[in-house]
């Protein structure tokens, strides 16, 4: 994955172009939404699916494949006219309704030249609010060069949202590259590039396995604006002697562990892979753990059925790329030092 440094470098030689002016992380470039939001249109949906299925029974597969237009098959404008709704904007704002999905662009042009990959995730501060926010494609990586606004795929889990406009909703990164393995954690453990304390952290397949924290915030339903605080939104509960998370219900938990990391890497977040425990999705939304001071995790939870935690149960797992080279400055969260589960601090000024 490419630090700040390399990302600049990109830029200069023109590999890389993020207009009009790209704000730069330690690993990665903010991007906002842009000036048009669509919610999708569910019986469009179900009309083409329709035809799909009849298309499913007499044409090869590759023919049905042409003919699915799964988002960025076609053009954006052309495919929000036929699968989506504009949704009207009320004092810069648009109101998201819960598990519901959206179409929207950046607010960005970019330019990536042929070989160049990049991925799109959510920024945490939108994670938290229960949004999930990915390219059309997952990763802008194709054969050849791409020029526009990318086609956004954004989702609610479970939260009502008023999104301003131009919002900071995700981030790109450039070039992700291999995970450490499970010797090289150790030595970064070693070395002190991998600070960890507290909880019971397991290091198991590449990966550092992280448990829960004994608060959890539950979502009470009531409406959240990114641009104000949202701590009244959500109801804090005790798992110390365990708790049922109810179906479809957006939790905030958090790690009991304390994780920083250097200069070096960058951690990205996955869930445990270890069934029964996977029917909660736990922080897919905003997977990246830039390097910067240490702090507890904070983790996005929606279960598909009722599911019992408690403290100290494995939550996720950490695994760590490369930064090539090692990035110029750390963030400057404004997490930093945060203990247990954290509500979005969006509203609050960028930490210089």
């Amino acid at each position: 994955m490419l630090s700040d440094s390399s990302i600049k470098d990109y830029i200069g030689r023109g590999l890389l172009k993020v207009g009009p002016s790209p704000q730069i992380g330690p690993a990665s470039i903010d991007l906002h939404i842009g000036n048009q939001l669509f919610r999708s249109n569910a019986q469009a949906h179900f009309l083409h699916n329709q035809e799909v299925d009849k298309l499913n029974r007499c044409e090869t597969f590759l023919e049905m494949l042409e003919k699915m237009e799964e988002p960025g098959a076609l053009p954006f404008d052309q495919y929000v006219a036929r699968f989506g709704d504009k949704v009207p904007e009320t004092d810069g704002r648009w109101v998201l309704e819960p598990n519901k999905q959206y179409y929207a662009q950046t607010a960005e042009n970019i330019t990536i030249q042929r070989g160049v990959h990049t991925q799109i995730a959510t920024r945490s501060s939108s994670a938290r609010n229960g949004l999930r926010v990915q390219y059309s494609e997952e990763k802008l990586d194709k054969a050849d060069a791409f020029e526009g606004k990318p086609f956004l795929v954004i989702n609610t889990y479970g939260t009502h949202i008023e999104l301003p406009k131009n919002y900071p909703m995700c981030q790109m990164v450039v070039e992700p590259s291999r995970k450490l393995f499970t010797e090289e954690i150790k030595e970064g453990i070693r070395n002190g590039d991998i600070d960890v304390s507290g909880g019971s952290p397991v290091i198991y397949s590449d990966s550092l396995i992280l448990t829960f924290h004994p608060k959890l915030l539950r979502y009470n339903g009531k409406t959240i604006n990114p641009a104000k605080d949202s701590s009244g939104c959500f109801d804090e509960v005790d798992i110390t002697h365990g708790y049922v998370l109810e179906s479809g219900r957006f939790y905030l938990a958090s790690t009991q562990e304390t994780v920083g990391i250097g200069k070096r890497h960058a951690g990205v977040l996955h869930e445990l892979g270890i069934m029964p425990l996977d029917s909660y999705r736990t922080h897919l939304n905003a997977p990246y753990h830039w390097p910067g001071s240490k702090h507890s995790i904070t983790l996005e939870i929606v279960s598909s059925i009722p599911r019992h935690v408690k403290a100290g149960d494995f939550a996720c797992r950490l695994l760590f790329e490369e930064l090539h080279p090692e990035c110029e400055s750390v963030y400057n969260s404004r997490y930093n030092g945060q203990v247990g589960p954290t509500v979005s601090r969006g509203n609050l000024p960028k930490v210089r």
